[in-house]
């Protein structure tokens, strides 16, 4: 009879048990999956990635002539989530010294990669690359103007002629 007893209780503990767990297993299928609001919140902290180029000396021939050195260079880059309104291509051209043609064309191939999705709307993406000091620096006065946009250094290859 006691032994009947101890095992009804250990059942009733037991089951009691697996039903606690498959309960916290459902709740966590529910918030990992079928919640939306989780998936936007991580879609907010994504890992900020840097790309990093390698420092590249310069290259001399045997005489000791310089052949190849290195310059700076900006890229102009979106990041959607951070754009407020619709970017005003016409005052960025006039800013960089463009052709509008281009800033459209540019923007437009981004928008369109947004919009299929091949790219992300929570990372940084070049719209024109290589600017030279000047036209960095001046856009640069005017990059508030553009939210949304920013610029980031890059090194470029120079051969002597």
């Amino acid at each position: 009879m006691m032994e009947n007893a101890a095992r009804r209780r250990t059942s009733v503990f037991l089951g009691l048990v697996i039903t606690l767990f498959v309960l916290l297993a459902i709740q966590l299928f529910n918030l990992q999956v079928l919640d939306v609001r989780y998936h936007a919140a991580a879609e907010e902290n994504v890992v900020k990635q840097r790309r990093t180029e390698p420092v590249r000396g310069e290259i001399y021939d045997r005489h000791g002539d310089k052949i190849a050195y290195n310059i700076v260079v900006y890229d102009l880059e979106a990041l959607y989530v951070a754009m407020e309104e619709d970017l005003d291509t016409e005052s960025l051209a006039g800013a960089l010294g463009i052709p509008i043609a281009k800033v459209e064309e540019r923007y437009a191939a981004y928008l369109e990669g947004i919009n299929t999705g091949t790219i992300s709307k929570v990372r940084k993406y070049p719209i024109i690359r290589a600017l030279d000091t000047t036209t960095s620096m001046r856009l640069r006065e005017q990059l508030l103007d553009f939210p949304g946009l920013s610029l980031s250094p890059s090194s470029r290859r120079e051969y002597v002629q």
